[in-house]
């Protein structure tokens, strides 16, 4: 979720919005996962309640996003300096 936002986000360069919006066509090779991050980011933001559309401006709103994005990531705790694990 984290690095979704800034793609999400970022107005004066279009192609990594591009590349979110891009639907490939054809088959992936036999072998290959079929879990893209494309898949991985729109279930993690289906999970919290949002869309693809709905995303650009709740990650603008920092806070709001990173309080939907801190329970699925490992983060650095600054406090302690303690390696903290947050579970959705």
């Amino acid at each position: 979720m984290e690095m979704a936002r800034p793609r999400l986000q970022n107005a004066t360069y279009l192609l990594p919005r591009e590349a979110l919006r891009w639907t490939q066509q054809g088959k992936r090779n036999r072998g290959r996962p079929k879990e893209t991050w494309r898949r991985t980011v729109n279930r993690e933001l289906k999970n919290r309640g949002l869309t693809l559309q709905t995303a650009p401006a709740t990650a603008a709103d920092r806070p709001k996003w990173r309080s939907l994005a801190v329970a699925s990531s490992t983060r650095w705790h600054r406090g302690d300096r303690v390696r903290v694990r947050f579970f959705s």
